[in-house]
């Protein structure tokens, strides 16, 4: 994937269809969970952090672009 980085927050059924049209779309896509764990297609990093912990949050957003 060559596409910016798209960072996202939660893998309920919102958080997936955002990382599906990102993905598809040739954006490389971070899910972040606090379980780190998401159902996702090869190539979508999954990264456990809390997004109410504003360090956690703001390290998992490391290398996304701004919108």
């Amino acid at each position: 994937m060559a596409g910016e980085l798209q960072v996202i927050f939660g893998a309920g059924p919102l958080g997936l269809a955002v990382m599906r049209v990102q993905h598809r779309a040739g954006n490389q896509v971070r899910m972040v969970t606090r379980s780190g764990r998401a159902a996702v297609p090869d190539g979508v990093e999954v990264l456990a952090a809390d997004a109410a912990d504003h360090t956690a949050a703001r390290r998992a957003c490391q290398g996304a672009g701004r919108a």
